[in-house]
Formats: C-alpha cells, sequence, structure tokens
C-alpha cells in the first residue's frame, strides 16, 4: 500500500481475523505492529479493527456478548444473557444515516432499542422485512440493544449486517467488518456426564464452544502439540490438538470447533485444524475463581473450573514427579492434590509441612485407569496463584494423663505430661464434679513439664475416692487462652 510519501509492504497474519478477507480497496487508516523479515520492513495490522475506513461504510460494529448458548429445552443450561448489544463506533465521520439487517434466526419478536453519542431519533424511520433504516441521526458511537429474541437449537453464526453513510443523501455501504454473535453449546453440556457418571455424554460429537483463557498454552501444552484450558458462563473444559498451534494467551476470547474425547478422566476438545481455533478477542474479562468452601474437595462436577482455595495446610512438602512437581495440601478435612507444571515459573523452595497457603488454578484429572473417579488436581498457572499465608502453626498445647483410674491408697500416682511452648504460661487444678478447687498443681508455670500427682487436696489431705477434673489453662504470649479438661477416678482396692 502507499500513502503521500511512499510504498510500503502489509503483512496479513493467516492465522488472524483477518487472514480469510479480501484485501481491501480504497482509502483507510491502517494500525499496526512494525515488524522485519529478511531486509523487508512492513506492518502486521492485529484485526480487523485496524483498518479504519472513511466516508461511506465507515464504522467498526462488535457485539456484546461475543456469544450466547444454544436453546436449552432441559432447563439445566441456562443462559443469563438476556439482552445482545451492538456497539457502533465512527472514527472520523460522523455517521448520517445507517440500516441494521438482522438475523432470521432471532425471531420476529425482538425489541430494539438505540442509546449512546448519537442525536436525532432512536427509533428506525422505515422497516422492510427484518431490516432497521436509520435516516435522521448523528452518530459517533451508539449501542444498539435486542432483547426478546429466539435461541437457535443447534450452533451457527448470527451475522448483523450494517450499512453506514457519512451524507445524508449518501449511499450507505457495508462496513468492513460486520458484527457476529456466534451460537455455542454450553461448556457445562460439554462436561455432563452419561450414564456411568463420570465421562462426557457427548464423546465422540462434534461441538462448538466459546470460552476465556484460564489456563494458556504456554503452559499446558505437550511438546509438540497445543493444550489449554477456557471456561464460559456456565464451566470449563480442556483444549487440546496434536498440532502446534496458537499461542492461546491468559484471557483471550476463543471460538472452539472439535470433537469432544476423554483422556485420562479429563474431557477434552480436540480441533482437527487450526481453523477451527479462532480468537475473537485478545483481551476479555478473565472471570474470578470460584472458592471452594471449607472442606470441599475436588471432583467431576467442577472439573476444568478455575477455583481458589482459601487457607489450606500443606501436608508434605514438594516432591518430583515427571517434569513437574506434586504438592498435597489439606482444605479443612479435605486433602487435596497440586501439580506444579515447570513453565508456571512457581517456586516452591520456601514451602515447608504445615504452612497455610492460598491456592488457585484450574481442576484437573490424571486417572490412567477406569472407572476415572480418582486422581483429581488443582493445576496452578503462574507464581501468584500460590501464596503463603503464615508459616507452620505454634506449637500444639497438649495435656495428657495416665493412668485415667488410679489409687493413692496403694501408693499410685497420676502421671500428668503438659506440652505446649516454653513462652506459654500454664495453670494446673483439680476439681471436683461441681467445679470446686481441690488442689492446684501449678500456677503460671512455663511448659512443657511433667507433674506426678499424689492424689491430695490443698491442705494436704488425701482426697476421697471418686470422679474428678483435671483442668489445663494455658495463656500464650500475644494474649491467647486455652483450656483443656480431662477426667479421671481416684479408687480404692477392696479388701
Amino acid at each position: 500500500v502507499s500513502d503521500s510519501t511512499a510504498s510500503f509492504a502489509v503483512f496479513i497474519d493467516p492465522s488472524s481475523n483477518l487472514g480469510y478477507r479480501t484485501i481491501p480497496e480504497g482509502t483507510f487508516d491502517l494500525f499496526g505492529v512494525i515488524d522485519q523479515r529478511d531486509s523487508l520492513y512492513r506492518v502486521v495490522p492485529r484485526g480487523p479493527y485496524d483498518l479504519r475506513f472513511k466516508g461511506n461504510g465507515s464504522g467498526i460494529a462488535f457485539t456484546l456478548p461475543p456469544y450466547i448458548f444454544v436453546e436449552d429445552t432441559s432447563g439445566r443450561y441456562s443462559d443469563p444473557v438476556g439482552e445482545i448489544k451492538i456497539v457502533l463506533k465512527t472514527w472520523a465521520d460522523t455517521i448520517k444515516t445507517f440500516s441494521l439487517t438482522l438475523p432470521e434466526e432471532l425471531g420476529d419478536s425482538l425489541k430494539l432499542t438505540l442509546s449512546g453519542d448519537l442525536t436525532g431519533t432512536t427509533e428506525p424511520d422505515t422497516i422492510i422485512d427484518n431490516t432497521f433504516y436509520f435516516y435522521s441521526v448523528k452518530l459517533l458511537e451508539d449501542t444498539i440493544s435486542l432483547s426478546n429474541f429466539s435461541r437457535p437449537a443447534d450452533p451457527c453464526s448470527l451475522v448483523f449486517e450494517i450499512k453506514t453513510s457519512v451524507d445524508s443523501a449518501g449511499v450507505m455501504q457495508a462496513i468492513f467488518e460486520q458484527p457476529t454473535v456466534y451460537v455455542v453449546y454450553p461448556i457445562a453440556m460439554v462436561q455432563a456426564p452419561g450414564p456411568d457418571g463420570l465421562n462426557s455424554a457427548m464423546v465422540g460429537k462434534s461441538v462448538r464452544v466459546a470460552g476465556v483463557v484460564t489456563g494458556p498454552s504456554e503452559v499446558f501444552s505437550p511438546e509438540g502439540k497445543t493444550g489449554f484450558w477456557i471456561q464460559d458462563r456456565s464451566g470449563g473444559v480442556n483444549i487440546f490438538s496434536n498440532s502446534l498451534v496458537g499461542p492461546f494467551n491468559l484471557g483471550q476470547l476463543v471460538l472452539v470447533k472439535g470433537t469432544v474425547t476423554e483422556y485420562n478422566g479429563t474431557t477434552e476438545i480436540s480441533p482437527s485444524s487450526s481453523g477451527d481455533l479462532r480468537v475473537l478477542f485478545d483481551q476479555y474479562e478473565v472471570p474470578a475463581p470460584e472458592t471452594l468452601r471449607v472442606s470441599e474437595a475436588l471432583r467431576e462436577d467442577i472439573e476444568g473450573l478455575y477455583v481458589y482455595v482459601k487457607e489450606a495446610e500443606v501436608a508434605a512438602p514438594p516432591s518430583q514427579a515427571g517434569t513437574g512437581k506434586n504438592l498435597y495440601i489439606w482444605n479443612g478435612q479435605a486433602p487435596i492434590a497440586v501439580y506444579v507444571y515447570p513453565e508456571t515459573n512457581i517456586d516452591l523452595s520456601a514451602i515447608q509441612v504445615g504452612d497455610i497457603i492460598n491456592v488457585q488454578g484450574i481442576v484437573g484429572q490424571y486417572d490412567p485407569e477406569e472407572p476415572y473417579n480418582s486422581g483429581y488436581q488443582l493445576l496452578p498457572r503462574v507464581p501468584g496463584d500460590i501464596e503463603i499465608v503464615t508459616t507452620p502453626p505454634r506449637e500444639a498445647i497438649d495435656l495428657s494423663i495416665s493412668p485415667n483410674v488410679f489409687s493413692p491408697d496403694i501408693g499410685e500416682v497420676l502421671r500428668i505430661e503438659v506440652q505446649g511452648p516454653a513462652t506459654t504460661r500454664f495453670t494446673l487444678k483439680v476439681l471436683d464434679t461441681e467445679g470446686r478447687e481441690i488442689a492446684r498443681l501449678a500456677d503460671s508455670r512455663s511448659g512443657p513439664f511433667t507433674y506426678l500427682w499424689k492424689g491430695l487436696d490443698k491442705n494436704g489431705n488425701k482426697v476421697p475416692i471418686g470422679l474428678y477434673i483435671l483442668q489445663l489453662r494455658a495463656l500464650e504470649s500475644d494474649g491467647q487462652e486455652e483450656t483443656i479438661n480431662k477426667v479421671f477416678v481416684i479408687s480404692t482396692p477392696f479388701k
């Protein structure tokens, strides 16, 4: 192409959204990255929005959200999206007239409203079939909201044809990139198990889904292959290709067509070619992780989801496993296996048993044997996914007695062992069943220590036979208090 000064090369990356488009004609503004191949410098546009036309046919448009779910007759996969928004923007020239042709698949009961940086009518001047014409506007940016629409039963692409003119009497021309809504299966439907309760009911079927990359390919791709995780509004799933494509980065919104497979318990969608993988947006909002409840374990119905485990306890030190490392943690009373790929660049050297950590990542599975009901793993993605909250907790305070039944009359004693930090002060009492103090064996004594009680009260007299309570009160250096009670019996031998 050439401007007023010289000619230069433009390179269209075949894997980009421009790769399958006709070379545009006419005058346009060009944005892109300058790179060099051999001795040739060139401009590389990143997508359709980097070619900005002026005059009739100017403007860009995109849809929010970029995808919706197919019609759900089961009631199990309802889509919270009840409105499609088409955002139409101009670069320089004010749009004076435009038309919008709606896909017939959306039905005939649609409601359409306009809002944004425009003046003039917000109602169409003319409606012919499913095309809406606006002749009296001055538009810089407009949001066209569509509600009360029907959902197709099968995946498809809904193209909204927009034509614009910067002249009130001009001929409207189609904009370069027509906004599209992709109708896809919800990922939760792909993940839903069949009769065995584990493997996807859609194994072997061709599906189309869309989702945000939550686990990037630079971390989860085997050598010479491509693997990454995506998540939509219903669930998450692994994408796997035997060829090297991409990369697919954290936060990209990706459209995927492929066959549903199972690999060692993990549900995957396998594209047959690079054309079955399409990046819709380079930067899209990554969903917030779902926080697991205390003692909630990893399981089949959350496979593929991005989750967060708060204040887990490290149960075993990190250990080598293949090219990565295993780390075992306790989420309350639920054990969780964490697998850390080397590509995450997560440093586990400072982690030790007893540490309290926060961990987030993708719920994966590796179970090489049927029935594929174990091997669930939490898969961190980046260094920030593992955070040490505290070092090992304080030394535990404990009280033990032996025997539980003893007879001072024949010379037996009660052996009392107190365990705890040296900085903790302990008070040790013997109480009767009414809570009255019979004897005080230690008062503000540091631990740990062992005490042998001969069964004498605070006045030096033998305590009568019966049931008693040994009470330990611990006052820690930070002001926290803890009380432990143990029950024992004083007896006498038969004559």
